[in-house]
């Protein structure tokens, strides 16, 4: 395993990476001298590239495709947040609302689909999730019969996660396709759910709460053929998984048994804390991993040397 001790490519300002793609390009978002934030995309041989915006004070960059096409979403001269698609070709395009003002891209796929929430009308703060493609534009994927949905991440078979308000105001994790719409997926036992991304194989990770009078969650694993699994944790009482590959690896954070926030690698059914397959000598904590490559490539954030930085590890 090799660990990339300094991928923070701001090294005056804060930055908060997002997401990474096969070819080892990063994206997210950076705090101005202003305090405003900027999308940024980077790469090992090109450096930094700021996306911009559409006129206001600021952007973020949310979600990387294997083409290098980047999604997020950017305040406009009005003040509103609109979603948006960047190419190195055109630039950052606005791909418009479900009627309302605001919208926000959190997921792409290799088939240039994007998938976000939106706002309904001017009048209306209720958000719905949406699927956008450059053929169809923007379509309402519904609620759980509530008044809020929003779609975290698409696979390349254009099945949708995310999570959906139900009629009781709890918030359930869903898969949505084409063929049967929008899905529950459950709980671990509590009230809430949120679905965070899906492998090529249908198979969806999140969070779940375990009890319905606390929020105590823990990581899961949703398949169509075993339902939502309890992932664990690290010795404490809480997990988050953030990212699945096609390989079926799965990572996240999780809370240990002194209760620190520690970064886990879930595979093949076992969780393993990333800070034992680094040496003590590197200097690294590794508390947050947030996505993984199907070639191995985890980013997230640690603490190095007393700051907080973006990691990188190759498995």
């Amino acid at each position: 395993m090799q660990v990339i001790l300094d991928l923070d490519p701001f090294k005056n300002s804060p930055s908060y990476s997002a997401s990474i793609n096969e070819t080892a390009q990063v994206v997210g978002y950076w705090k101005t001298p202003s305090g405003d934030t900027s999308a940024f995309l980077w790469s090992h041989n090109q450096g930094i590239t700021d996306l911009g915006n559409f006129g206001g004070y600021s952007s973020e960059a949310k979600a990387i495709n294997r083409q290098g096409l980047v999604v997020g979403y950017s305040k406009t001269e009005t003040g509103y947040e609109r979603a948006f698609v960047w190419s190195q070709d055109e630039g950052m395009q606005d791909i418009g609302t479900l009627g309302g003002l605001c919208s926000f891209a959190y997921g792409i796929n290799n088939q240039e689909q994007v998938v976000g929430s939106a706002t309904l009308s001017d009048s209306s703060a209720y958000c719905h999730a949406f699927f956008w493609s450059q053929d169809q534009g923007m379509m309402d994927l519904g609620t759980l019969g509530g008044d809020y949905s929003e779609a975290k991440a698409i696979n390349n078979s254009s099945q949708v996660v995310g999570s959906g308000e139900l009629k009781n105001q709890d918030w359930h994790a869903f898969i949505w396709t084409q063929g049967k719409g929008m899905h529950d997926l459950g709980t671990l036992g509590g009230s809430h759910s949120w679905a965070t991304s899906i492998n090529d194989k249908g198979f969806v990770v999140g969070a779940a709460t375990v009890c319905a009078t606390n929020w105590y969650s823990r990581g899961f694993f949703w398949s169509q053929d075993e339902g939502i699994q309890d992932l664990g944790t690290l010795g404490g009482s809480h997990s988050y998984a953030h990212s699945i590959n096609n390989v079926g690896q799965v990572v996240g954070s999780s809370d240990t048994q002194d209760k620190s926030h520690h970064a886990f690698l879930w595979d093949n059914g076992t969780m393993i804390d990333l800070n034992s397959l680094i040496p003590v000598e590197a200097g690294w904590e590794l508390r947050q991993a947030l996505h993984i490559t199907d070639s191995g490539q985890i980013l997230g954030y640690g603490v190095y040397l007393g700051q907080i930085c973006t990691f990188l590890l190759v498995l």
